[in-house]
């Protein structure tokens, strides 16, 4: 197989070096990975032309493999983020022509989901900072899509002026990463622009309660501990040595309860799946299927034994949430 090898240095952008892309006979590219320290994935084979890998890995460095994966594995986020929005409201035809605000909606990866998952809505993404909608953008762009918008947000306490309203909200990967100021500040904001019977989604947020914080540090009950003592607790941790405490909190260290959310979102009909599966079964099948380990089944296990004597603690929520 013949390839024409790249090195993507750019001494503008320091991040680029010690990543590779090999253009393929085929018309894809493999990127290769070669930095230090701990990367998901360092290696992947994509479709991404050139120009859409170098604007991913200005933004994302080590992790672009991840990054691209996310959007363009039919096993990651666009089979997560379908998939809960379906198990609530199994009928495709509750988002034919549909307005669904992405919030929060990062580099697109979610927002490319939507737009393909259901192409007769229209898609608007919300997000802080413009560097990650410059990628998102991009892959608008490379897939031609055009039932899509985004704008950046204000602040972290304000949506954009004028936005709305929305059939439907998709907060994925995004509450845990709130202040607790943001939180109380945005989620009456974002309730207001929802139509009524519209649907909040709000999914992959670390349960706060869960015994494990994985999603920061990976230490054991941490959520349990009072802010002080889980400052100092996070830094023995090598993943936030360290942080400071407003650090961690923006890197998702309480993650999120339902009770937290129905103190914010009083009027909030909390839905359940429409098929009889639970929190548990939608927490596991939004894992990607390449990721499903035996350990993660194992947890599953335990959970369900748990839950039978009454106890509901998924790892991550995915929940919905009706307007009256």
């Amino acid at each position: 197989m013949s390839a024409e090898l790249t090195e993507l240095v750019d001494i503008d952008a320091p991040a680029l070096q010690g990543i590779a892309i090999e253009r393929l006979s085929d018309g894809k590219n493999r990127i290769t990975i070669s930095l230090p320290g701990y990367i998901a994935r360092r290696e992947l084979v994509t479709s991404y032309p050139e120009w859409l890998i170098r604007r991913v890995a200005a933004l994302r460095g080590a992790w672009t493999c991840d990054e691209i994966a996310r959007e363009e594995s039919p096993n990651y986020t666009a089979a997560a983020v379908r998939g809960t929005m379906l198990a609530y409201l199994p009928d495709e035809a509750s988002f034919s022509g549909a307005t669904i605000l992405d919030f929060g909606c990062g580099a697109g990866a979610s927002t490319v989901s939507l737009c393909r998952s259901f192409p007769t809505a229209h898609v608007v993404g919300v997000e802080m900072e413009e560097r990650y909608l410059d990628v998102a953008r991009g892959r608008f762009d490379f897939y031609g899509l055009k039932n899509v918008e985004v704008h950046v947000s204000p602040s972290g306490l304000e949506i954009p002026p004028g936005l709305g309203p929305f059939d439907f909200i998709m907060m994925s990967g995004v509450f845990e990463h709130l202040l607790p100021e943001e939180r109380r500040s945005l989620m009456p904001r974002l309730w207001d622009v929802l139509e009524p019977g519209g649907v909040l989604f709000l999914r992959e947020t670390p349960h706060r309660w869960f015994p494990i914080e994985s999603h920061t540090t990976g230490m054991p009950l941490l959520g349990y501990l009072p802010d002080w003592l889980a400052c100092r607790v996070a830094s023995l941790s090598p993943r936030t040595k360290g942080a400071t405490w407003p650090q961690l909190l923006r890197q998702g260290v309480r993650g999120g309860s339902l009770s937290e959310i129905r103190r914010l979102l009083p009027e909030a009909t909390v839905l359940r799946p429409a098929d009889g599966r639970d929190l548990i079964d939608l927490w596991y099948e939004s894992t990607p299927k390449d990721r499903a380990s035996f350990g993660k089944r194992c947890t599953r296990d335990v959970l369900k034994a748990a839950k039978a004597v009454g106890i509901e603690l998924p790892p991550y929520l995915e929940i919905a949430l009706k307007k009256p």
